[in-house]
């Protein structure tokens, strides 16, 4: 009877556990997504609201395809890609891949492919802090 009820325990805590970023893109697509906070990078600083260089927007569609949607000084610049989900045991990441070479792509390689981690449901985080570059944090408003 003890061992029945240890495996009882375990079984509650493990289907207890904090499922939270399972709905990630489970729920309806499209999501919105949209830039809080920027890391400037080596120095340390964030910038937050007003304080913010830039607007930003990530809308995720249910195609799979995505637009990125920055305004900087009355410009508009837009990008426009696939994306794609990557769960891996420790964190979940979303997979940008841009059509084209873009200024909006944040990363410390070359590559059209940008990589953002699931911080909760509701937050991403990505950039290219690892080489110095900005750190961008968003949160999902739709």
């Amino acid at each position: 009877m003890k061992k029945f009820g240890i495996i009882f325990f375990l079984l509650i805590l493990t289907s207890c556990s904090d499922s939270d970023d399972e709905m990630v893109l489970t729920e309806s697509l499209p999501q919105t997504w949209e830039l809080a906070s920027i890391n400037v990078g080596i120095s340390g600083e964030i910038l937050e609201d007003n304080e913010l260089p830039w607007q930003e927007t990530l809308v995720l569609n249910s195609d799979n395809s995505f637009v990125r949607t920055r305004i900087y000084e009355n410009e508009t610049i837009t990008a426009t890609g696939r994306f794609m989900l990557l769960e891996a045991p420790e964190e979940r990441q979303l997979i940008l891949v841009h059509n084209d070479d873009s200024p909006l792509i944040e990363n410390c390689s070359n590559s059209n492919e940008e990589r953002l981690r699931f911080v909760s449901a509701n937050q991403l985080s990505g950039g290219a802090v690892p080489c110095d570059g900005p750190g961008l944090f968003y949160v999902r408003t739709a």
